[in-house]
């Protein structure tokens, strides 16, 4: 929210609903807690894992009856192209996002979860060309990104 790279209790409950957390209150100050340095903040890191912790939570609770009986497209996760806008303001036509803190958030997960070696893909959408996404999935390869 501030630019500054750092997430602090305020700023997460202001975002839970935005980021499907499915707590508030206590419950909300306690995660946050558990991931927070000694100043009361979360870098990617930290915040990487407390999302997983929150999923692997949340796919752990059971269904209520009402949820079991309707049947529900499965949930995708949403591509680059959701993102795109033509002639969204303030953006630079030539900036490249890379998705560091979607790559963070599922290696945090799949950590926590033991998730075997080769069981999740990661797949690359070419919006900064070919070369560029080449030169990510080196770096992603070889450990240099994301940095953590």
């Amino acid at each position: 929210d501030d630019g500054d790279g750092f997430v602090s209790l305020e700023q997460l409950v202001g975002s839970a609903g935005t980021l499907g957390l499915g707590r508030s209150g206590s419950k909300l100050h306690s995660l946050f807690t558990r991931h927070a340095d000694e100043h009361g903040l979360m870098g990617k890191q930290q915040f990487c894992e407390l999302l997983a912790e929150n999923a692997a939570e949340v796919s752990t609770q059971p269904l209520p009856p009402a949820a079991k009986e309707v049947q529900s497209p499965p949930s995708v996760a949403p591509g680059p192209s959701k993102f795109v806008d033509s002639g969204a303001s303030g953006c630079e036509a030539d900036a490249i996002e890379e998705p560091e803190e979607l790559v963070l958030a599922l290696a945090a997960f799949c950590e926590r979860e033991r998730v075997p070696r080769g069981e999740v893909a990661l797949h690359f959408f070419p919006f900064g060309g070919l070369p560029r996404t080449l030169e990510l999935a080196g770096a992603l390869r070889s450990g240099a990104w994301p940095p953590l």
